[in-house]
């Protein structure tokens, strides 16, 4: 949910994920005056200068869709690039009077920016950003585009992520500077001061190179702001933990500065809270902290006390907020109650909600996302499910957990898209189903908590089976599909390039199966590490690979063609040492390809058997 506040400050635009709408909303009257269909999951949200215009990004639909505010009426509906994310529009004048209008979009699996016509959509240019490139936070004199990243630059499993925040000049295009957050991972929507100089970031700090066992004293998942400040010609970088020993604000999601109260507003989307920081206290705390010692500001969980003013419970998961220009009301748009929450900012007191529409009983799908999304059920409200699996997907992160040995078995978290039909679950496949990965396991050794009752694990496991792939932007795209006919001779093949039969086991098609590219047992094909005690993985479901980077059990594989190349030296895991490079291009551009439209279209196996055994299909005994 994104949340638009109209110049006249009467207005509320709030974009639907899931129902794919914006509704505007008055604040005059507390009630909804229009809802308006866009696209496939709108994420987020911008004013062109003239306030005539809202652009919205529709993630899963690969468009940008242009609302007329006076009619509010889709002016027009511009096809980019797939998954975009972030959006913003500002003038132009290219020697032109009067100035034209350019629209910019972040691309989260193509890690672009790019620039683009705001009339047509066309492209202008691209830049190369941050992986998993999310929203576009542009600074107040206009001299720099703020892109945040979701995921770590690099992937490498026994290192901290350290993502980037690329500061672009819109005009000219290029990139200025590419500032990266040690530790940091899932950088989400921030806010500039207002002289420009100051960029506050919500961001997770995981502890996931350190054993889990440290969960109960606050390591086992971080949650804070990366305070980026100008430093000569670059900007330095300072964490700060939203933690003290006994609480947590887990997933930060977004940040709005007051700069006349001087206040920093956190929303809190897993602990369905706002809370309220003393900005003069908290740049003060980060100035004056030495620079030998920034790692243990990011890991202190006795300094919140120093510069928190107070926290507010609002309805669940509030994602997005916005400040009216004297500073005394702040709206909170709370995802999953269908809610806008009302704030009076000096006394941090909600006085009134907007609902969207009529409240309904909520039924078990819907009750299992807000379960899924919040932190109440885990140790001190730490993390949530969301931590790892944000948005049901993933965190590019691989963990040590102590199940099964300290610094032993680092595992890869998998995207819980489309995973119904695919049990069992976890790398080793010693979870049947559903019941047992979300179950008393996962309180005992992950959450450190008694975890879901048996009526609110039903609800999770109702949630978990309704989610669906989202589209795979390859399937069925004309410039690849030479390639991806070739690829997939070679996926299904039985003889290798020298007409010599493949042994079944060495055929891609043994373990990967369609409909669902998968058997659902497991082998030792070779890729486990010098300290993995496990040598026998799951196999791993192929389909919407483009978004499931890195690869294998560990995250060790940042590319497919690492999971043939450097990761099968041996032809282990299937018969590739015989390829060219272009077959293995080739082979790559089907793999990439295989996603929702592939499902019933690639071949007639019937659809993968549902084997629950010991998963509990009716749920828990009442």
């Amino acid at each position: 949910m994104a949340i638009l506040l109209s110049p006249d400050e009467e207005q509320i635009y709030l974009a639907n994920r899931d129902s794919g709408t914006v509704t505007r909303l008055s604040i005059r009257t507390g009630k909804p005056t229009a809802e308006l269909k866009v696209g496939h999951w709108p994420i987020d949200m911008a004013f062109s200068p003239s306030f005539r215009e809202i652009y919205v990004t529709n993630h899963h639909s690969s468009t940008v869709t242009v609302i007329d505010v006076a009619r509010f009426k889709v002016a027009r509906t511009l096809p980019v690039d797939p998954y975009p994310w972030g959006v913003t529009v500002r003038a132009e004048t290219r020697g032109l009077k009067p100035p034209v209008d350019v629209l910019f979009t972040s691309h989260t699996y193509l890690n672009l920016l790019v620039k683009r016509d705001s009339l047509t959509g066309r492209e202008l240019a691209t830049l190369l950003v941050g992986r998993g490139a999310g929203r576009i936070v542009p600074s107040p004199d206009g001299k720099l585009l703020a892109v945040t990243a979701l995921y770590s630059t690099e992937s490498v499993p026994d290192k901290r992520p350290m993502p980037e925040v690329d500061l672009v000049s819109p005009d000219p295009f290029v990139v200025e500077s590419r500032v990266f957050l040690p530790g940091a991972n899932l950088v989400r929507g921030g806010a500039w001061t207002s002289d420009s100089r100051v960029l506050i970031l919500p961001v997770q700090l995981p502890r996931n190179v350190i054993p889990d066992v440290t969960t109960a004293d606050g390591w086992g998942m971080g949650h804070g702001l990366a305070i980026l400040e100008r430093s000569g010609q670059g900007f330095s970088v300072r964490h700060v933990m939203l933690a003290d020993a006994i609480s947590s604000h887990p997933e930060p999601h977004h940040v709005v500065i007051d700069e006349k109260a001087r206040r920093v507003y956190v929303a809190s989307y897993s602990a369905s809270r706002v809370v309220a920081l003393d900005l003069d206290r908290l740049l003060s705390l980060v100035r004056g902290w030495p620079a030998a010692d920034i790692e243990e500001l990011a890991c202190r969980l006795d300094l919140l006390h120093d510069y928190e003013v107070a926290r507010l419970s609002v309805p669940a998961n509030p994602r997005a907020m916005a400040l009216t220009k004297d500073g005394r009301t702040l709206f909170a748009a709370c995802a999953f109650d269908d809610t806008v929450a009302v704030i009076d900012a000096p006394t941090v007191k909600m006085t009134k909600t907007l609902d969207l529409h009529p409240r309904q009983p909520e039924d078990p799908v819907h009750r299992g996302l807000k379960l899924f999304a919040s932190s109440k059920p885990w140790f001190r409200e730490v993390f949530a499910c969301t931590s790892c699996h944000p948005d049901t997907h993933l965190d590019g992160l691989a963990n040590d957990l102590a199940v099964d040995g300290l610094g032993r078995n680092r595992v890869d978290v998998r995207s819980l898209y489309g995973t119904a039909g695919t049990e069992p679950f976890k790398w080793t496949g010693s979870n049947a189903g559903f019941y047992s990965e979300c179950g008393p396991r996962a309180a005992r050794f992950i959450a450190r908590s008694k975890g879901f009752d048996n009526l609110e694990l039903d609800d999770v496991v109702a949630y978990l089976r309704s989610l669906v792939l989202p589209p795979n932007p390859y399937a069925g795209d004309k410039n690849l599909a030479e390639a991806q006919e070739r690829g997939r001779e070679i996926f299904f093949r039985t003889v290798d390039t020298m007409g010599r039969p493949i042994k079944p086991r060495d055929q891609c098609a043994f373990c990967h199966p369609p409909p669902t590219f998968t058997d659902r047992r497991q082998f030792d094909v070779e890729t486990a590490s010098n300290t993995d005690t496990i040598r026998e993985f799951d196999t791993v479901q192929l389909t919407n690979l483009f978004m499931s980077a890195p690869y294998l059990h560990d995250g060790g594989a940042p590319t497919l063609e690492e999971v043939f190349t450097k990761r099968d030296l041996d032809d282990r895991h299937g018969r590739m040492n015989d390829l060219a490079k272009e077959d293995l291009n080739d082979l790559v551009a089907y793999m990439m390809s295989l996603g929702p439209s592939s499902l019933t279209t690639d071949s007639g196996a019937k659809e993968a058997r549902s084997d629950r055994k010991g998963d509990h299909e009716g749920g828990y005994p009442r």
